[in-house]
This record gives C-alpha cells, sequence and structure tokens, in this order.
C-alpha cells in the first residue's frame, strides 16, 4: 500500500476492500484509474470498429462519420506514397 508520501506501509486492516486500494492508490499517485480504464476501453472499441467489428450499435450518423475518418486516412496515405 501507499501513503500520501509515496512510500510502501503496510495494510493492517482485514476489512480494507478493494476499492480502498485503488482509491488509496489514486491519490498517491495523483491519478484517476477509472477514468483511465475508460479511455482504454473507448479506444479499444473505435480500434474495434475501424478494423470493422462491432458495428451493430453504430447508428448512421456515426458509420457515415466512421466510413469518412477512413476515407481521409485512405487520402492520406495515397499522398503519402506519391
Amino acid at each position: 500500500m501507499l501513503s500520501g508520501t509515496g512510500k510502501m506501509r503496510e495494510v493492517i486492516s482485514p476489512s480494507l476492500t478493494t476499492k480502498q486500494v485503488y482509491d488509496d492508490y489514486q491519490k498517491a499517485m495523483e491519478m484517476d484509474l477509472w477514468n483511465t480504464h475508460y479511455e482504454v476501453l473507448s479506444l479499444s472499441l473505435s480500434l474495434r470498429q475501424r478494423m470493422g467489428e462491432q458495428l451493430n450499435d453504430l447508428g448512421f450518423d456515426e458509420l457515415r462519420e466512421l466510413e469518412e475518418n477512413m476515407e481521409n486516412a485512405v487520402t492520406v496515405i495515397r499522398d503519402r506514397k506519391v
């Protein structure tokens, strides 16, 4: 367990929950693990959609935006090859 100073300390309370451990770690490291986890999930979903997977949940506008993004990416790649 990390203390507020960033040093390791022993966990002495058997009633300490996993959430409390994560919360204490976040405070000591000054980071938001849940936000970081959400960002990773969001980016991996976006990547899968760009690979043509998990498109069923997208609406028409989202599919159109994805198509435009893919067309722009192809244009950039073609311009670089020339």
